[in-house]
């Protein structure tokens, strides 16, 4: 009986072993961050241009001086937009260009959002105010495949 159970546990062990490759998928985008202040006289967009090289890139402690990991750069970009009304006003804030976003801004509050946009010039206005802010997204994409701890 004993060397029933070493020939089974044995053939396991050898069924686990094989000669299959796996393509590693590439990682996606690393999320990028953009401040929206909505004001009676403006809307503010900081930063104004993203996803460019050489602008704005995250990059970890750990692997400071590293060169940063790209990922594809026909995906979109995803981008967390934190947006913050100025005035009492309860609005609309309108996202326009290759794709279109209409997101409701509580008034004297915060709102927030995640967005994947395409490499393009979006526009970004509100009925509450006189001048609209524009927001360029380049085709960099940086990767988390070199950092730690993201996704």
């Amino acid at each position: 009986m004993p060397s029933t159970v070493a020939v089974i546990a044995a053939a396991f062990a050898l069924s686990a072993c094989g000669n299959t490759t796996h393509e590693n998928e590439p990682r996606p985008p690393v999320p990028l961050d953009v401040m929206v202040t909505v004001g009676r006289d403006a809307v503010n967009v900081t930063p104004e241009v993203i996803a460019v090289r050489g602008k704005y890139q995250m990059n970890i402690s750990q692997n400071e001086g590293a060169a940063v990991s790209q990922s594809n750069p026909n995906s979109p970009q995803a981008v967390r937009i934190t947006v913050a009304n100025l005035t009492p006003v309860k609005a609309r804030l309108f996202l326009q260009g290759p794709v279109d976003k209409e997101i409701a801004i509580t008034g004297d509050g915060p709102t927030s959002f995640t967005a994947a946009l395409p490499t393009g010039i979006y526009r970004m206005s509100s009925p509450i105010s006189r001048q609209n802010a524009l927001l360029a997204v380049g085709r960099n994409r940086n990767s988390s495949a070199t950092d730690v701890l993201t996704p």
